[in-house]
């Protein structure tokens, strides 16, 4: 009893004969193997029942029914179900479609007539073919309501006969998953095993620990920008060369004031610029041409002093400081 039934040539040749020499077999399923269908000559297809409206609509609006109901063939076995059995519809939604020359016996069906459990005769024995492995379950197989079509189904097979029930379908054989199952099945092989995996185990730590190379440490480079002005400001102090270091002071201040005030073509020499300058600063006018005198006198001076170097340094500082 699965889902599915399936199931290779050879076995189903060998399933075919057995039931041949007078035994009967049951098989509950919803779906059943190509090869084994066309062999007895039916197969099986989903009727899910839909509610239609009583009203014409335009558009259509069914909706799923939520239960089926199975009647019994038997007279008898009907009379004791009373209204027949209710299963979920998703659950008991396949029925059986004999094929033409096929002769089968019609043992239970749904309102509509569709078989959902047919005997089969094959040579001197019998097969049964359910489509509603449902009913066999645990929950609906102890309700009280859908208890006795298990009951009557099964009531079919022959008394007095072995009955052997096959989970093959559903399990498989034992173990026939884990390739280590022959390993697995004895005490001494499998204890062999779990040792065989410690050691490997252990020679893989003990041996990358083993070839493992010792990582130098090296030491971070050190940060030798400032070094690096420092010696060009004594190569320029050496040389006496004061009038180029405040050439690039200037330059300096004239793009850290462009930068900061917004002005790319700065030029204080222009009148405007220096009126504009000033209003942006907060600066007086005064100081603002007081510190351009300054800075045109000290470029176009032929030499710079130590004391007009250090004037500039402090002027340009001091105006820096007021625009921040």
């Amino acid at each position: 009893m699965d889902d599915v039934f399936e199931l290779s040539a050879s076995d189903c040749r060998a399933l075919l004969r057995h039931v041949a020499r007078g035994n009967d077999v049951f098989i509950a399923a919803e779906q059943f193997d190509r090869h084994f269908t066309d062999t007895i000559g039916f197969r099986t297809a989903a009727f899910v029942p839909r509610l239609r409206p009583r009203k014409k609509a335009t558009t259509a609006n069914t909706t799923l029914v939520d239960s089926v109901r199975l009647l019994l063939s038997n007279p008898r076995l009907a009379r004791a179900a009373g209204n027949g059995f209710r299963l979920p519809a998703l659950g008991a939604s396949y029925r059986l479609l004999p094929d033409s020359g096929l002769v089968a016996t019609q043992l239970a069906a749904d309102t509509a007539g569709r078989a959902v459990l047919v005997s089969v005769p094959h040579g001197r024995g019998h097969l049964y073919l359910c489509t509603v492995p449902l009913a066999f379950t645990n929950y609906f197989a102890l309700q009280p309501r859908t208890g006795n079509f298990a009951f009557a189904a099964l009531s079919y097979l022959p008394v007095g006969h072995t009955v052997w029930w096959d989970e093959y379908q559903k399990q498989g054989r034992q173990g026939e998953q884990s390739l280590l199952r022959v390993l697995l099945a004895h005490d001494a092989l499998r204890w062999a095993l779990y040792l065989s995996l410690l050691g490997a185990l252990l020679f893989v730590l003990f041996e990358a620990r083993r070839r493992q190379r010792v990582i130098p440490i090296f030491k971070p480079l050190p940060n030798t920008t400032l070094l690096f002005t420092r010696t060009v400001a004594g190569l320029y102090r050496q040389g006496n060369s004061h009038s180029a270091i405040a050439e690039k002071k200037i330059q300096l201040f004239l793009e850290h004031l462009r930068t900061r005030l917004h002005e790319p073509s700065l030029d204080l020499n222009d009148d405007a610029a220096r009126e504009r300058l000033a209003q942006k600063t907060g600066i007086p006018r005064t100081d603002v041409d007081a510190l351009v005198r300054r800075i045109n006198f000290l470029l176009t001076a032929p030499q710079v002093s130590d004391s007009d170097l250090l004037a500039l340094n402090k002027a340009l500082n001091d105006f820096r400081k007021d625009v921040s």
